[in-house]
């Protein structure tokens, strides 16, 4: 071995933090020319102009653990740094250690390292996953995180990302939104921008690379795509369906929107027995609605009621629910997919799913306008809906839904005539838009009258059609919501009991079961909301008695027969 060789092998070279081994091999040939032309040399300016001496470190002891060394350790004196032999030492650490572990995100390789050079602390990686499970610090999104969630098992996290700190392989889109980052278009575009952009995008772009999350939101909208347009092709009745009529849902599914309302009502007010049965009966509505047209259940499944679900660890069992269903009746569909990413963006983190949840209402609006257009009743709840759920929206977004509505409503009137029931459907989603009482309490007059003109003025004993009783109902209601709004608390109240009469009465008359129970399921659910603001007025024994009479209602005491007999099938009851 040369002098050059000897020097490049037993001496310390201090360049920076970088010991190339094509810079070892230039020098081990003592060539300069090697040196420059090397890919790994350096400019010269990041070299050291000098070669720092390092005395040889003696070779460690046949027998030499990690728990015998660390920067303190000296092979010459034998001296041994504290090693962790109880509790009470490694609680001593235990806040380093989250620092290092959940805070920085680091490897457990390398906070082994810190901790055994810089806190003369020795521990094996073993030792350390036994006293992260007894501290139940969870960092990744494995089996037993998810056991731990299920079991309600208070878990601590890493802040961040799930995974240890690593560098990037490569970098993203720059985009302001996420849904624009997935390669889908955010709501509120018009026709002509959806049909050029929506499907110019190729969907497929942000699979292979990106977040987790991204990848978990491109699928949620991508198999909102699949659902509303592929149906769409496959079902021919939403296309030929008149741009103004809108379509009917069948009875068992506004049941169950009701059901988990008044649930949630019911548990408000502290009273669990009636708000469990309630949800109960809700959570078994589910199976049988489900073998519907997917398209019928997925407004209320992903768009309606998430949002009366006012509890994180319900919004886990009702999609964990709703997911396993899905996956025995319509396994690999649209909707069974969308069922399960909300699942595991819930799963994985409350903020993640509430962003992917909007992303959805935004999504859905974006393909509804490519298949209908803008100036379509299908379109127009989806727009509604977003209207409800951002308040950014700005004043333009509302004029718009109320100008397609009433292009909608001149259409119907020059198609079926001005008191068909279709112009009357749209004169209610008109009240729903309205914002201003005083336009509100207009047009309510005006749709009360144009109801009893319908029904050739009748009396209201004498109404049969039971459409147009929801829609009185709906009519009342709509405007105690604007009331509601506007602060003024006493005004609403008399148009609320008007609603509550309205639905009683149609619920005793309805002759067909599933109309009673909708009838019924309505009422409830409104007898409690006022029970609820007549407390907040201080109208205490006019609420005390409401809720009397919900307790004795027939619909709950069937409601508890019912349970009773499928809990108990020999029991008789008196």
């Amino acid at each position: 071995m040369d002098f050059s060789t000897a020097v490049a092998t037993d001496l310390f070279l201090d360049f920076g933090d970088n010991d190339d081994l094509g810079v070892l091999a230039a020098l081990s040939h003592n060539d300069p020319e090697m040196i420059d032309a090397s890919p790994y040399a350096r400019p010269p300016a990041l070299f050291s102009p000098t070669l720092v001496l390092r005395p040889a470190t003696p070779a460690p002891p046949a027998n030499d653990d990690i728990r015998n060394r660390d920067s303190t350790w000296s092979y010459a004196t034998g001296q041994r740094p504290p090693y962790p032999e109880t509790s009470r030492d490694w609680l001593s650490k235990k806040e380093v250690i989250r620092r290092l572990y959940l805070v920085d995100n680091l490897p457990l390789r390398e906070i082994v390292d810190i901790m055994a050079k810089e806190h003369a602390f020795l521990a094996t990686e073993r030792m350390y996953k036994r006293h992260f499970l007894e501290w139940k610090w969870k960092k990744y999104n494995s089996k037993s995180l998810r056991a731990s969630q299920a079991n309600g098992d208070t878990v601590e996290r890493s802040q961040g990302y799930n995974t240890c700190r690593r560098p990037f392989k490569r970098h993203y889109f720059a985009s302001s939104t996420v849904a624009s980052k997935v390669g889908f278009p955010r709501g509120r575009r018009t026709e002509a921008e959806m049909r050029t952009s929506c499907f110019s995008i190729p969907a497929s772009r942000m699979l292979l690379f990106g977040k987790s999350n991204d990848r978990r939101l491109q699928a949620l909208c991508a198999s909102a795509r699949d659902l509303i347009c592929g149906w769409y092709r496959q079902y021919p009745i939403w296309d030929n369906l008149q741009n103004f009529k809108f379509p009917r849902l069948p009875y068992a599914i506004m049941c169950v929107g009701e059901s988990f309302c008044s649930s949630w009502q019911f548990f408000g007010d502290e009273d669990c027995n009636r708000g469990g049965l309630l949800l109960r009966q809700a959570f078994r509505g589910l199976e049988a609605i489900l073998d519907n047209d997917p398209m019928e259940t997925f407004r209320l499944l992903f768009l309606q009621t998430p949002y009366k679900l006012t509890m994180e660890a319900v919004d886990k069992l009702y999609f964990s629910h709703i997911g396993e269903l899905l996956k025995l009746k319509r396994p690999g569909q649209p909707v069974t997919q969308i069922a399960t990413l909300l699942n595991e963006m819930l799963t994985e983190s409350y903020e993640e799913y509430c962003s992917g949840l909007e992303q959805l209402h935004h999504a859905a609006l974006d393909f509804a306008t490519e298949v209908w257009g803008t100036e379509d009743a299908k379109t127009l709840h989806f727009m509604m809906e977003v209207d409800n759920l951002d308040d950014n929206l700005n004043s333009q977004w509302s004029t718009q839904i109320s100008e397609n509505l009433q292009r909608l409503k001149l259409q119907a009137s020059d198609s079926l005539g001005p008191n068909s029931s279709e112009v009357l459907c749209l004169d209610g989603q008109q009240l729903r838009v309205s914002t201003n009482p005083s336009e509100v309490m207009r047009l309510h007059a005006e749709h009360v009258s144009r109801l009893h003109t319908h029904m050739g003025n009748a009396s209201f004993d004498e109404w049969e059609d039971w459409d147009m009783i929801s829609l009185l109902a709906y009519a009342h209601w709509s405007l105690c919501l604007c009331l509601e709004e506007s602060g003024d608390a006493e005004a609403w109240i008399p148009y609320c009991r008007e609603t509550i009469r309205v639905l009683s009465y149609a619920s005793e008359m309805a002759m067909d079961d599933w109309d009673k129970e909708r009838f019924a399921m309505e009422s409830l659910g409104f007898s409690l909301k006022l029970a609820e603001d007549l407390d907040n007025i201080n109208m205490c024994e006019e609420a005390n008695r409401l809720r009397s009479n919900i307790a004795a209602s027939e619909y709950l005491r069937g409601l508890e027969k019912n349970e009773l007999l499928e809990t108990w099938p020999d029991l008789v009851l008196v």
